[in-house]
């Protein structure tokens, strides 16, 4: 398990014991995204624009590259490529072996979300939206955005298609051309809360025709799952609908059936719904978070920006509620996971 730290440090935890492995000082702090790793090398962003590269069981420094003179992206890995973007609005594809510049593209703006990268295509947000080939960096296609809402993260592309989310709802485009289908949603969708996963998108609502959430202070939100089959751009047929709740500010993360979603209405409560049904699994308090959770080996890490928990997740039960079983932690932790 990786964590960078606002104290400069990359923190290398084991995820059985939580157990400190190994830590590596930047003498910057790191940008609020979790590192990368991939193939034996972790990959890790400083606010200052450095790339790190540094070997997974050692911590010894592989290489490093400097990308602008500031960064908020954590890097993407693909077939032995690194992709990051910068505040100046480049876009670098990097060697993952040797560190070396590949190729470099400008856009109009800062990147502050990381590359996606789907077969290959490199899909970049800054203000505008670009598709760029993986192997040489020429713009394949550029999107002009038609609203002045600025993106809330990565775009998220699934069945061909791209959607990029912004606050209030998403603009869906055909991905191979850059074409738009349509601007979905408006004020009663946060697009920033947008996820996809075997070829169903996810995201989160806001109710606003009903007059008993009207008259409550709080913002309510309630959990939606959409086919995302057909290409005509035609309203997709509900598949299931969850409870409400509000506070809600990480994607859902949808694994092996089972949606997890994080509420940080007091005191902090993760919730497991059945991704097919919408049946609520599991609820289980775990603090408040400020880092979205990292599902790996059947557990589930947590931050709350003073220490990393894990939690063990249960088989999804046939009948009934299950919760997880949390794994004890040896020691305090020293990581410090907050900005």
């Amino acid at each position: 398990l990786y964590a960078g730290a606002n104290d400069g440090y990359l923190y290398a935890i084991d995820a059985l014991t939580g157990a400190l492995a190994w830590r590596y000082r930047t003498g910057i702090s790191l940008v609020p995204e979790p590192p990368t790793a991939v193939d034996g090398t972790v990959y890790s962003r400083g606010a200052d624009g450095m790339l790190y590269a540094m070997d997974v069981r050692s911590g010894e420094l592989r290489w490093q590259y400097q990308a602008g003179e500031s960064a908020q992206t954590s890097p993407t890995v693909n077939a032995g490529v690194v992709f990051i973007g910068s505040d100046d609005g480049s876009v670098h594809a990097i060697d993952a072996s040797t560190g070396s510049l590949i190729w470099r593209y400008r856009t109009d703006a800062a990147v502050t979300y990381a590359p996606v990268v789907v077969e290959d295509t490199v899909y970049v947000v800054s203000w505008q939206v670009y598709a760029l080939d993986a192997v040489t960096g020429r713009l394949l296609w550029q999107y002009k955005r038609e609203t002045n809402k600025q993106p809330t993260s990565s775009p998220v592309v699934v069945n061909s298609k791209m959607y990029i989310p912004y606050s209030g709802g998403w603009t869906e485009l055909f991905a191979d051309t850059g074409e738009k289908l349509r601007d979905c949603c408006g004020r009663d969708t946060n697009g920033q809360l947008l996820t996809a996963a075997e070829g169903i998108l996810y995201w989160i609502t806001y109710p606003t025709g009903d007059a008993v959430y009207r008259h409550r202070s709080a913002r309510y939100n309630k959990l939606n799952a959409d086919d995302d089959l057909s290409a005509t751009g035609e309203l997709w047929g509900k598949r299931w609908e969850g409870d409400d709740w509000s506070r809600m500010d990480f994607p859902l993360l949808v694994t092996g059936g089972v949606a997890y979603v994080y509420n940080r209405k007091d005191p902090g409560t993760l919730h497991a719904f059945d991704a097919l049904t919408g049946k609520e699994l599991w609820a289980h308090e775990v603090g408040r978070l400020n880092r979205v959770p990292v599902i790996a080996n059947g557990a589930m890490y947590v931050a709350d920006g003073r220490s990393v928990s894990a939690f063990v997740l249960p088989a999804m039960p046939s009948e009934g509620v299950a919760t997880p079983t949390p794994v004890p932690s040896p020691t305090p932790n020293p990581l410090q996971t907050g900005r």
